[in-house]
């Protein structure tokens, strides 16, 4: 039984590299670009269906929210899908800033789900999603150091070790 486990795991990352490479090599340099893209273009029919079939007022506010910080949801986006694609692509020279591109994009995304919980919070008339949302907010900083922290950690016992990056 174990064997047959470790066999359907080893299928399925041969499945998830494969898919990859070809859609590195369909898409080159543009297929984060086209990630982010398809990305924000569900997030956004998402939030619009929702509040067309909701008329409650807080989509609305969420709806106004995504809409003024669109352009940085695009940004962290694109950033994460790119930070991927040279994670893959190009990985002893990128490895180094891997770390902080993942806590810049986990803090952004923090503070998106922050700011969404406020306003549910506040148009809920809900003091625990107020005060969850201010727990998030105080951590955002914490987060960002120990995901640094972890991943030049991991770095560089990999490098002692000389075991394989992934």
């Amino acid at each position: 039984m174990k064997k047959a486990g470790e066999e359907i795991g080893r299928a399925f990352q041969r499945a998830g590299k494969g898919a990859e490479t070809w859609w590195d090599r369909t898409f080159g340099i543009l297929g984060p670009l086209i990630l982010a893209l398809i990305g924000f273009v569900v997030l956004v029919v998402i939030i619009v269906g929702i509040g067309i079939i909701s008329n409650r007022e807080v989509w609305d506010h969420i709806g106004e929210f995504l809409q003024k910080y669109a352009l940085l949801l695009l940004f962290v986006m694109l950033l994460g899908s790119y930070s991927d694609y040279l994670s893959r692509r190009h990985r002893q020279s990128y490895k180094w800033f891997g770390p902080v591109i993942a806590a810049v994009v986990t803090v952004i995304w923090i503070w998106i789900a922050v700011q969404i919980l406020l306003i549910l919070g506040s148009d809920l008339d809900v003091s625990g999603l107020r005060w969850l949302a201010g727990l998030l907010d105080l951590l955002m900083p914490v987060v960002f150091v120990l995901i640094i922290a972890i991943g030049y950690m991991v770095l560089l016992l990999q490098r002692e070790l000389s075991l394989p990056s992934r």
